[in-house]
């Protein structure tokens, strides 16, 4: 990154929300610019209906990784991170200017914008509609009140096919003048939605009023609020490992879904270091886990919990852990492993690996045919530390792979076009890992208005 950069260019290229794996290895960027850098990205890989399914190997070795990058420049990143502010339904934004933010949520033609910020540099909405179609690359605009028209394009989505409503988050990134008046058309008028400067409330640094961390792993709460018997938590995880949050987002479903599940009979599942989740406990051995707003975004960094359930003013907020994944840069080229491949039968290795600290095994290698081998692994966790791997996938220069977990192992079937010779090249690894906590903070009623 060039020396000179300043506070304004390096803020544009942390709302650069449209950016390449390869664009993105030349810049040295923090925890949180990185990304939000690659939000595009990110929510082009997964989305909430399955970010929280189990790992598969197949959707491991799909999952594209960007190499982790340097922490320089630490004298306007600083500046940055001091205008960072987490926004319920929009997630955590870096303000370049002072941010507006929607007081309420407006609904027009089955159509409810959810949430919106506007500031000097970028305008992100949330917006919401029941419908069976997808209007993912439909026309997203707004007019101020002085003919400038800034096009958003739509960078995530989620939806509930249960009662067809999606939610998409659109943005625009560059100059943004200062208006009294925006016009949001959505989907060529099918809405429409007219804001005047009183519908927006300016937005606020972020403020930790809690704080639990266990080394590399920083769990920060910057509001706490009490909306009747909804206690509302604002959050943003930071951290020293410069990898990728798996799930940004610590809670299982709305409120309504939850009403939905019970109906249906269908359990919570466990909460763990694997699949982890917010639960709030009373004195009294009753809890309650966080819970979605209706927006269904998977990063709006807020978790909503049902008071009725609690008893007592003292509260106890418990996370066991904060999961991540991490890759290799093909570009860079570097994991590569070469195997024996045998000319029938199995051999069993037992070979020793590591990649990024964490150590794995590759157990043995099997011939099935001229054009199919298995592969099985495991990952090796020293008991002691606080990262702890939960899952990993390998493959190697082959057509098609496919796996599954078997007795303690990982098993990979992978095919190639061509006969496969006497050697395998493994040029792939996706691992999974857990910053294992429990993050914990103790709260009071009392004292929260």
């Amino acid at each position: 990154m060039n020396s000179c950069i300043n506070e304004d260019e390096a803020l544009m290229l942390l709302n650069d929300i449209i950016i390449t794996d390869e664009e993105l290895s030349k810049h040295e960027l923090t925890d949180i610019e990185k990304r939000k850098l690659t939000t595009d990205i990110m929510g082009k890989v997964k989305s909430k209906s399955s970010k929280r399914k189990k790992w598969t190997i197949a959707a491991a070795i799909a999952f594209t990784v960007i190499a982790s990058i340097p922490l320089t420049q630490n004298d306007v990143f600083a500046k940055m991170l001091s205008k960072l502010a987490v926004i319920p339904g929009i997630g955590e934004i870096i303000m370049s200017d002072k941010g507006l933010a929607l007081k309420n949520s407006i609904t027009d033609n089955n159509v409810t914008l959810n949430s919106m910020y506007i500031d000097d540099s970028k305008i992100v909405v949330t917006i919401t509609l029941k419908s069976k179609e997808n209007y993912y690359d439909s026309s997203y605009s707004i007019k101020d009140d002085k003919g400038n028209i800034y096009k958003l394009k739509v960078n995530d989505s989620s939806s509930n096919d249960s009662d067809n409503i999606t939610t998409y988050k659109a943005e625009y990134t560059g100059k943004v003048k200062k208006a009294s008046k925006y016009t949001l058309s959505v989907m060529n008028q099918k809405a429409s939605f007219t804001l005047k400067n009183s519908d927006f409330a300016e937005v606020t640094e972020a403020r930790n009023l809690y704080t639990a961390t266990n080394g590399k792993t920083t769990l920060n709460i910057t509001s706490v609020k009490r909306e009747g018997d909804i206690l509302k938590i604002a959050y943003y995880v930071t951290d020293s490992l410069n990898h990728y949050s798996i799930a940004p987002s610590f809670n299982l479903v709305t409120f309504k879904d939850e009403e939905e599940n019970k109906k249906r009979g269908f359990e919570l599942r466990e909460n763990g270091i694997q699949l982890p989740y917010f639960e709030i406990f009373d004195e009294y051995g009753n809890k309650e886990f966080g819970h979605n707003s209706s927006s269904h975004l998977s990063y709006e960094n807020e978790s909503l919990f049902n008071l009725k359930k609690l008893k007592g003013s003292k509260l106890k907020l418990t996370l066991p852990s904060v999961t991540y994944r991490i890759g290799n840069n093909f570009e860079a080229e570097d994991f590569k492993i070469e195997l024996d491949v045998p000319k029938e039968g199995k051999n069993i290795l037992n070979r020793i690996e590591e990649f990024n600290g964490f150590k794995y095994k590759i157990v043995s290698i099997e011939r099935l045919s001229d054009k199919k081998v298995e592969l099985q692994y495991n990952f090796l966790n020293e008991s002691s530390s606080k990262l702890q791997v939960i899952d990993m996938g390998l493959q190697g220069n082959v057509y098609s792979s496919s796996g599954d977990y078997y007795e303690g192992n990982y098993r990979n079937i992978m095919t190639s076009k061509n006969p496969i010779g006497d050697k395998l090249e493994l040029n792939s690894i996706t691992i999974g890992y857990a910053s294992v906590g429990p993050f914990e903070l103790e709260l009071d009623l009392d004292k929260i208005k």
